[in-house]
């Protein structure tokens, strides 16, 4: 390296602040200023002296030089002005937080809303293709009479229960009458599996206890009427054996089936009914002649037959 770089390097170096460096490149120029002039090494050694003396001082530094040195006023100008500085980051960065809050709030608040619709949207169907039907407080065992506390209303998916099953409304058809099978909670109760309910599953189960399930054969006259249906309460009429006389033999009976058919009526007519008689009636009418039915109103709750 010539005479005038390591001059010009420690001239940088000087300029930079970085007098260590400056000093070393000093003594290297020196070793290569021994064969120079004596004028020429005053000339750079004055240099180094002048920028080294500028700095100690705190004052300028030659021209193209840097000072390092810092007044106390211009130490605190640059802490507030970094203070500053700071405390403007760190509003810029809550007023960021608070926005992607703001933002994640109204986000999770559409979801939440668009949740809403969607849930009420499906309770509503699901709600238009159930009923309600009755079922049992706890197992009841085949046999048992089933009470008013044994029953309670559910709702049911249409579309998974008997046709049978029993409605809200048919808790009269039900309550005070024996059970043919097990019922338990959660279940809907098939009217087939109650006795004496008005939709069987048999005749046996048809009849209440207590009394005979009877088929008798109508007068020719009678059969021909369609009217009377399953569940109807009729009066029977009757000609005792020998007698010409037709007389009531009992009332409030009821029909149980017709032609063999447990359900609805017949719409061209019958031949034979089964009526729900006590043992005396039965005997009574079983002895009769030429039988006729007379419908009677029906009676809620059941009535007894007379």
């Amino acid at each position: 390296m010539t005479r005038d770089d390591l001059a010009r390097e420690m001239n940088e170096a000087a300029s930079r602040g970085d007098f260590e460096r400056a000093r070393a490149l000093k003594e290297e120029l020196e070793r290569v200023e021994n064969g120079v002039p004596d004028a020429t090494r005053e000339s750079h050694s004055s240099l180094f002296d002048r920028i080294r003396n500028k700095e100690q001082e705190g004052g300028e530094p030659s021209r193209g030089v840097v000072s390092t040195a810092a007044t106390p006023e211009a130490a605190r100008a640059r802490a507030a002005s970094m203070s500053s500085a700071s405390r403007e980051r760190s509003s810029r960065t809550l007023i960021l937080v608070a926005a992607a809050s703001i933002a994640l709030g109204i986000a999770a608040v559409a979801f939440t809303g668009a949740r809403l619709v969607t849930t009420q949207a499906e309770i509503s169907k699901i709600e238009s293709q159930t009923s309600d039907y009755l079922t049992v407080t706890s197992e009841l065992a085949a046999g048992s009479v089933i009470t008013e506390g044994d029953l309670k209303v559910e709702k049911m998916p249409r579309a998974y229960v008997p046709s049978d099953a029993a409605g809200k409304g048919d808790a009269e058809d039900i309550v005070g009458k024996t059970t043919t099978a097990k019922q338990t909670p959660g279940a809907p109760i098939s009217l087939s599996t109650i006795s004496a309910s008005s939709a069987p599953g048999s005749l046996p189960t048809a009849i209440a206890e207590g009394h005979l399930g009877l088929m008798v054969a109508l007068d020719t006259a009678s059969g021909a009427s369609p009217l009377i249906a399953v569940g109807d309460q009729v009066t029977v009429l009757g000609a005792v054996s020998g007698s010409q006389e037709v007389t009531a033999l009992c009332s409030n009976v009821r029909v149980l089936a017709i032609d063999g058919n447990l359900s609805g009526n017949s719409e061209t007519g019958y031949a034979t009914v089964t009526l729900e008689l006590t043992p005396e009636q039965a005997e009574a009418v079983a002895g009769a002649e030429r039988i006729h039915l007379a419908s009677q109103p029906r009676v809620i709750g059941g009535g007894d037959a007379q």
